[in-house]
This record gives C-alpha cells, structure tokens and sequence, in this order.
C-alpha cells in the first residue's frame, strides 16, 4: 500500500530586483522630501507596490539611511564644485552685461574663500569705574555681536 505523500502549498514569492528597491526608496524619499505622512506613505506604498507596511518600513529606512548618508562630503572638492559654479555665474552675467548679477557672483567668491577683510571695529571703554569683570562682559558683548554679524 502506498503512503499519500501530503501536498504542501507552497507560497510563490516575488522578490523585487535591486531596480526596484531603487526606485521605491527614490519615490519614498521624495514623499518625505515633501512632507509626506507616515500614513500616506504606506497607504501609497501598499496601493502602488502591494507591500507591507514591515517592507514599507524597511524602505523608508533605507531613504533615512540615503540622508545621512549624503551629508557625508569631501570639503576640498565640495569647496572646487562651488568655485566652478561661482566662476561660471560670474562669466554668464558678465557675458550677458549683468554687472549686478557678476557682482554678486564674486562677492560670493570672495567669501566662500573668506578674503575679504574684516570690518573695522573700534572698542572704546572710556568709564574708567567699571570692574575687570563688567569690563570683560563688555568686551564678550562686542565679540559677540561681531560674530552674529558675520553670520
């Protein structure tokens, strides 16, 4: 006598290509890019894709991870990237005779590069009563302001 063998459903699953990861993390970056609710984003996710909201969340993992992970830049040629772009405003205004907007162009430069001099300030105490500590917080106020100043 023969066994019945027991018949097993196997689940299909469909796994989606490295593309396609790709693209859903792009689109789900782009809906938190622009404020898009959590909610909304597994709605559109569930409706679009058919995914869980488990997958949902691994991909808006994956777009926070995308984030971080662009903050992450090389100063040198970041500071190479923005003198190009400056120096090409600069040569397009200047070709167009848009003296404001080249003007503009190299006044950016010359603070990316942090060549222009600093303002003149004078310091003038003249109330000899004052503590050393009264005179200090004077001092530290004027500093400060100056710093707000170049920001």
């Amino acid at each position: 006598m023969k066994k019945k063998s027991k018949q097993t459903k196997t689940k299909e699953i469909n796994r989606s290509t490295e593309a396609e990861i790709k693209l859903r993390v792009r689109e789900i970056s782009n809906m938190l890019l622009a404020g898009g609710r959590y909610a909304d984003i597994l709605r559109y996710a569930a409706d679009k894709w058919g995914i869980s909201d488990r997958q949902t969340d691994n991909y808006i993992r994956k777009a926070h991870d995308n984030f971080a992970n662009s903050s992450i830049f090389n100063t040198d040629e970041q500071l190479g990237i923005s003198l190009i772009r400056l120096n090409d405003l600069y040569s397009k205004n200047m070709q167009l005779s848009n003296y404001a907007g080249a003007l503009a162009a190299q006044s950016a430069i010359i603070k990316l590069l942090g060549l222009s001099a600093p303002e003149e300030s004078k310091v003038h105490i003249t109330d000899e009563t004052l503590t050393d500590e009264e005179r200090y917080r004077r001092i530290m106020d004027i500093l400060d302001s100056a710093r707000e100043r170049d920001n």
